[in-house]
């Protein structure tokens, strides 16, 4: 399969997943405008996880967009997109059906399409049983929520490190972190 990719706004831990897909040829781009110097009869598709094409110029070629666009649909994206040659992704399910049941997808295919997880730099080296770290991690929720189960571990005289994804932190001490922990707590927004 050949795929024109458009890698603008793609996270970088997607991107190397794509990347390491085996039985597909992508030739990266980093702007869309290069596609109308393109031959796409050429590719099987276009993929362009963040950016928006006026796929109307483009009836004969197939798209995948997604899943960067935005949280949640907004229209003038949909608009540009809503054909028949064209697939939305999110990373999950739950996700898809969210946009599906969206008025301002109507019309436009939705499908899941989760991204791979480095497996080499996330793993487990040490038994559960040599682990003895707890952490938090916390992104983009109210803090009422940290507040309350900090409160909790503190009540139950349980020592534990907070990863907050606002404040950022270093992904190699993340690692290492959860390398050494019998269990994490998760207070999220996916």
């Amino acid at each position: 399969m050949k795929i024109i990719y458009i890698k603008q706004g793609m996270h970088f831990k997607n991107h190397n997943s794509i990347m390491s897909y085996k039985n597909i040829t992508l030739y990266v781009i980093e702007n869309p405008d290069i596609l109308n110097r393109l031959d796409l009869s050429q590719f099987d598709c276009v993929y362009s996880p963040q950016l928006p094409i006026d796929v109307h110029k483009y009836p004969k070629t197939k798209f995948i967009f997604g899943p960067h666009f935005s949280v949640f649909p907004e229209k003038q994206h949909m608009d540009l997109i809503r054909r028949d040659n064209v697939t939305y992704v999110q990373p999950s399910e739950w996700a898809a059906k969210v946009w599906e049941n969206n008025q301002l997808c109507n019309n436009i295919k939705i499908k899941p399409l989760p991204f791979g997880v480095d497996t080499n730099k996330f793993n487990n080296i040490k038994p559960i049983t040599e682990r003895n770290q707890v952490f938090i991690y916390f992104k983009s929720r109210n803090p009422i929520f940290l507040n309350t189960m900090e409160i909790f571990l503190k009540s139950k005289d349980i020592n534990y490190k907070i990863f907050n994804y606002k404040i950022k932190y270093d992904e190699n001490t993340y690692i290492e972190y959860l390398k050494n922990s019998k269990y994490g707590i998760w207070i999220g927004r996916h």
